[in-house]
């Protein structure tokens, strides 16, 4: 029998754990359990179980030796799939000069950076982590915090991780926990304000939310934060693209010359035409009637803002999940101006080999339709349909107070929780049963006769 029985496992019931532990006492095995996760496919999706480690260099994998972390030897421990240890686990492709390898620290399977989904790590600024300020407060703390973060360039991605510690006040016991602040783009040295003010409410409501689970843990101070800061590079829209499902409701303007895409949307919508709407010529003599003033070509996402308020317009910028397919529509920026007077304009954003573009869609309504062509009136700000336009209003006021995005429905037969684990279900000690469907009220009566028996009413329910 060999020394080490590596055991892949999906699913386990309780009488296989049972039989795995008359195994474990009978046989001198070591079992390796090994989740659905760290497969090649789940590999590409998540990121948690893989650290920045590379493998040791050697003459045939020069290049290979990422910038940080340990080396490591793949041939020291038995992979759990059949790929090589010179091919790559997912695409199954062999080693090449100059490329960055990742090895997942529960299976030992190397893989490419790039089929797992992980960015290079020259897209890393900075990553450090700070534990000498020594305040209770949590507010006081993390405007202190704000002096000993050293950004020397914009703009950039954030994310703080901070790690916390609570107490019982009764058994003194001690845990720590941590709040992982969602990575945030930050344009210029005037939004870092906004960045920890909102810092600050997310991280109260964290704690807040832990104290109240009712483990008597009550927050005691912060013992230390990560910073990470990455590159952030504006998402562009530039030459023209063709698009892959046909709708009369899109205006695809064919600049194959400039990068104006943007512009050109926005003038088919104030200034239409009848023939060819997707010739640029029909458009250049309104070219001047809005002012670009600041604005660089291709026009990135962040600077619509600015367009919207140099031209007094409402601008909505919508992208698709699967290019073929229109009903994949989803927001990636929602307009926060309110005005009647304002133009509303809704821009469709398409990418292709590396390569974006702006379409204009003339009516969001229509080009939402459903299957059988019935027009329905559509929010927004996560594309949710309605049949009446009443009903519309009444939701924006709900869901305009929350960011961007699509509703999406679980699949049917996913679609309905259900408590399994009733291994983990426990008699409680007592039982306390209360009944307040009725009141007391005293009752005054006339003294009795000792002699006789009698009943004598105390009280009246009500």
């Amino acid at each position: 029998m060999h020394k080490y029985m590596y055991t892949k496992i999906t699913q386990l019931k309780l009488q296989d754990i049972y039989l795995l532990r008359v195994l474990l006492l009978n046989l001198t095995v070591q079992v390796f359990f090994v989740t659905t996760d760290c497969t090649p496919q789940a590999s590409s999706l998540k990121r948690k179980g893989y650290k920045k480690t590379t493998r040791k260099q050697t003459s045939k994998t020069k290049g290979r030796q990422g910038k940080r972390g340990r080396g490591r030897k793949l041939k020291q421990t038995t992979p759990l799939s059949d790929s090589s240890d010179e091919n790559c686990g997912i695409c199954g492709k062999p080693e090449k000069s100059e490329e960055d390898w990742i090895c997942c620290d529960i299976c030992s399977i190397w893989y490419h950076r790039d089929c797992v989904g992980l960015e290079d790590e020259t897209s890393w600024l900075t990553e450090t982590t700070i534990d000498d300020i020594e305040e209770p407060d949590a507010t006081k703390y993390i405007n202190l915090l704000k002096d000993k973060i050293v950004i020397d360039q914009f703009p950039l991605k954030i994310k703080i991780i901070i790690t916390s510690e609570f107490a019982t006040p009764i058994a003194f016991d001690r845990i720590e926990s941590h709040y992982s602040h969602p990575a945030k783009v930050v344009l210029t040295q005037n939004n870092l304000s906004k960045f920890y003010d909102d810092l600050i409410d997310k991280f109260k409501a964290w704690v807040d939310q832990f104290q109240e689970r009712g483990s008597g843990f009550d927050f005691n101070s912060i013992k230390s934060v990560q910073v990470k800061l990455y590159k952030y590079e504006y998402q562009r829209a530039s030459s023209y693209i063709p698009l892959q499902f046909k709708s009369k409701n899109i205006i695809n303007v064919q600049n194959k010359n400039d990068n104006k895409c943007f512009l050109w949307s926005i003038l088919a919508y104030l200034y239409p035409v009848v023939k060819n709407k997707q010739r640029v010529t029909n458009y250049k003599e309104y070219e001047d009637e809005i002012s670009m003033k600041g604005i660089e070509y291709p026009v990135a996402k962040e600077d619509i803002p600015k367009v919207e308020k140099q031209n007094n317009l409402i601008i909505n910028v919508f992208a698709l999940k699967d290019q073929t397919n229109k009903q994949t529509l989803y927001p990636i920026y929602v307009s926060n101006k309110e005005s009647e007077k304002c133009y509303v304009v809704d821009l469709l954003y398409i990418e292709n080999n590396g390569n974006a573009h702006y379409c204009l869609i003339k009516d969001l309504d229509s080009f939402m339709c459903d299957n059988n062509g019935h027009k329905q009136f559509t929010c927004r700000n996560c594309i949710q349909g309605f049949q009446r336009e009443e009903t519309l209003e009444k939701h924006k006021k709900i869901c305009y107070d929350y960011e961007p995005c699509r509703t999406i429905m679980p699949e049917p037969g996913k679609n309905i929780l259900e408590f399994n684990n009733h291994h983990f279900k426990n008699r409680l000690p007592f039982v306390i049963y209360c009944d307040f469907e009725a009141c007391n009220i005293p009752m005054q009566s006339c003294t009795p006769d000792p002699d006789k028996s009698y009943t004598k009413p105390i009280s009246k329910q009500k």
